[in-house]
């Protein structure tokens, strides 16, 4: 009867890892069921190579086991997708990330923002061609989010009407969500919030205030462009890692020219960015959940 060898667990750099990345909830921690029936109450670390594991209702070949730090990431059959279980420490990192962003922010507000924008202003009327090029800058968002939308979703809509199913459809479908999402969502926060414009301050004398619940379409926290590009810089981010260097590029300098022209206050920019992420995360987490990601993640 031969013997099976456990192989040894290997530990390789993340970064080595060119794969597309599939989140498991951790409740489904222990809801793994091997192909013999019998059901494992013991963490996934157990697995070795060879073993098969039941995750939807489907028979999945652990071919690669890798513990890295606080993850563990299984290598599937099909070869191009990899599983990555997070434990509930990463629940804790993300809320303490959160207080630190929050705590930036109203530093910004009470320290940085007026100082920056007066400079700023300073510096562009010390150059009239350049102060009069950006006094009057139209606002192009609202068009290209729709445009944006419309042309991922009639792609999507062709391509499954093609039956085609990949990486891309996952793209479409996410990206074309979190825009309009985006949009609604920072014209939401920006009644709620009512901030004072940075150019209306500095030019019009107007006070420097939060107007809460003032009226739809006046205020600029957070930044409608930061939350919109980085909402769809993420979902790049996630589907396609050979882009994230363009993708980071692309959305500091956006941020430096907001900063720049004086459209926006830093404050702006760091919430902006911020709310931009979390929509893309959250909404990637629940479409993921979805059958036609689970049918794509097993196909």
């Amino acid at each position: 009867m031969p013997v099976r060898v456990r192989p040894p667990v290997q530990k390789l750099n993340l970064k080595k890892i060119e794969l597309f990345i599939w989140e498991i909830p951790v409740p489904n921690l222990y809801s793994f069921q091997f192909s013999n029936g019998v059901k494992s109450d013991k963490k996934l670390k157990t697995l070795i190579c060879g073993d098969r594991i039941g995750i939807n209702g489907k028979s999945i070949l652990c071919s690669i086991l890798l513990n890295l730090s606080n993850k563990l990431w299984i290598k599937l059959e099909k070869g191009s997708q990899v599983e990555m279980i997070k434990k509930n420490r990463s629940v804790y990192l993300g809320i303490l990330f959160s207080f630190i962003v929050f705590f930036i922010i109203i530093v910004s507000i009470q320290f940085l923002d007026t100082e920056i924008a007066v400079r700023v202003m300073r510096f562009l009327k010390s150059i009239r061609t350049l102060h009069k090029a950006t006094e009057d800058i139209p606002d192009l968002l609202p068009y290209l989010v729709g445009f944006g939308t419309a042309s991922m979703w009639i792609i999507y809509f062709y391509r499954s009407h093609e039956k085609i199913i990949d990486v891309k459809m996952q793209f479409l479908k996410l990206a074309a969500t979190v825009l309009p999402v985006a949009y609604l969502l920072k014209m939401l926060f920006q009644f709620v919030f009512g901030r004072t414009h940075t150019r209306l301050w500095l030019t019009s004398n107007v006070p420097l205030k939060f107007n809460w619940f003032h009226e739809i379409g006046s205020g600029c926290f957070p930044s409608g462009h930061m939350t919109v590009f980085t909402a769809f810089g993420t979902a790049v981010w996630i589907y396609y890692p050979k882009y994230r260097r363009p993708v980071l590029i692309t959305i500091v300098l956006l941020a430096i020219a907001l900063i720049a022209t004086d459209y926006h206050f830093l404050s702006d920019i760091i919430a902006g960015s911020y709310l931009g992420f979390l929509i893309t995360y959250f909404l990637w987490l629940g479409l993921s959940k979805s059958p036609f990601a689970k049918e794509n993640l097993q196909s």
